[in-house]
């Protein structure tokens, strides 16, 4: 793959297009099976983001201090010990959260479901167990169960794969923009939150934008939660969160804005 990476997003998270295509139909299955939907908690990481993780929760076993200790992992020739609670981390570079393919590494999603209990969380629980079942086909497995990191599930297909935006597929998330360049400029966020018959949308279906009514600025992107948006409203000031519209009414405020930068309004 020639260039830099291309990285779609999902619940927050990186994944590239190939990974977003298998997870959307394993997220369908899974839903259709057991009612609940698929979230990521964690993806596709970089090398600096995988060093942090490892730095904020290992320290050298000298400098414990009296620390508790969860559980001790070699890196660079050092013996380092887990002083965090929040779980155990591949030394950077080990990762099947970082892509390399040289060396078998495909990527790794961190994984949970919408029900009301722990499910797949829990090895052996129903909605375990259908994950366990249908995953595969759709290029993903359970490895977390053998180090004891149940939502941990790994790729298995080339990432970096061909995959059609149209042809049936649904089409490609349009990542969030960088926030630094649009808080200067946008002062509202707007969100669909039901089709034009009034049912909900899910995320995968929904739109959002950071606009500007008075320039016309407008800047839209897909694939979200509500509370993603409603995050990034209260960074511009919004202090109740995003505007929420239909499809329609989302496509009749961006037109209006497009008026607005023409000098029509």
């Amino acid at each position: 793959m020639g260039g830099a990476p291309l990285w779609v997003w999902r619940d927050g998270q990186r994944l590239t297009p190939a990974m977003l295509v298998d997870f959307l139909a394993l997220d369908e299955e899974f839903y259709q099976r057991t009612g609940c939907r698929l979230k990521i908690s964690s993806g596709i990481r970089t090398d600096e983001e995988q060093e942090r993780i490892w730095y904020e929760r290992y320290v050298p076993v000298w400098d414990v201090r009296g620390r508790k200790v969860y559980d001790f992992r070699w890196w660079r020739g050092i013996q380092w010990a887990r002083i965090s609670p929040d779980g155990t981390v591949a030394p950077p570079g080990s990762s099947n959260h970082q892509i390399n393919l040289a060396a078998g590494r495909r990527g790794a999603l961190d994984l949970y479901d919408t029900g009301s209990d722990p499910g797949i969380l829990t090895r052996g629980t129903f909605r375990a167990r259908v994950f366990d079942e249908i995953a595969p086909k759709h290029g993903y497995d359970s490895e977390g169960y053998a180090f004891g990191e149940n939502w941990h599930k790994r790729y298995n297909r080339d990432p970096w794969r061909a995959v059609p935006a149209g042809g049936g597929a649904k089409p490609l998330p349009v990542p969030p923009p960088p926030l630094p360049e649009v808080l200067d400029m946008a002062t509202q966020v707007i969100v669909t939150v039901k089709d034009n018959n009034n049912r909900a949308l899910t995320d995968d279906k929904r739109r959002a934008a950071f606009v500007d009514p008075a320039s016309g600025f407008c800047c839209e992107f897909s694939y979200l939660t509500v509370g993603d948006a409603n995050g990034w409203a209260k960074q511009v000031g919004m202090e109740h969160g995003a505007l929420g519209f239909s499809d329609a009414g989302f496509d009749e405020f961006v037109a209006s804005l497009a008026e607005v930068r023409a000098g029509k309004k």
